[in-house]
C-alpha cells in the first residue's frame, strides 16, 4: 500500500514537472516571437503590449462562463449515471 502511494506521489510530480516545462517553452517562444516583433515594426510591439492586458480582461469573464458550464455538464453527467452505478456498473 505504501508503495503504491508513493508512485503516485512520484506521477503527480512528474505531471507538475511536465506541466511546468510547457509553460516554460511557451512562454520562451512567446518572448522571442515578442523580441522578433519588436525587431521589425516596433511601434506595432508597443501596440500589442499595450492591448494583450485589455483582451486578457476581456476574455475573463468568457473563461469563467466555460468553466461553469463544464461544471454543470459534469454534474448533470453525474446525475444521469447514478442509477447505473447503484446497480453495479463501474465504467
Amino acid at each position: 500500500m505504501l508503495h503504491a502511494k508513493a508512485g503516485a506521489a512520484i506521477a503527480l510530480l512528474y505531471s507538475a514537472k511536465a506541466l511546468s516545462h510547457n509553460a516554460a517553452m511557451k512562454f520562451l517562444l512567446a518572448f522571442l516571437l515578442f523580441c522578433l516583433l519588436l525587431a521589425v515594426a516596433w511601434p506595432l510591439a508597443i501596440v500589442a503590449l499595450l492591448l494583450l492586458p485589455l483582451a486578457w480582461l476581456v476574455a475573463l469573464p468568457f473563461r469563467l462562463v466555460g468553466v461553469v458550464v463544464g461544471a454543470l455538464l459534469a454534474f448533470i453527467k453525474a446525475v444521469l449515471y447514478l442509477p447505473a452505478r447503484l446497480l453495479g456498473h463501474r465504467g
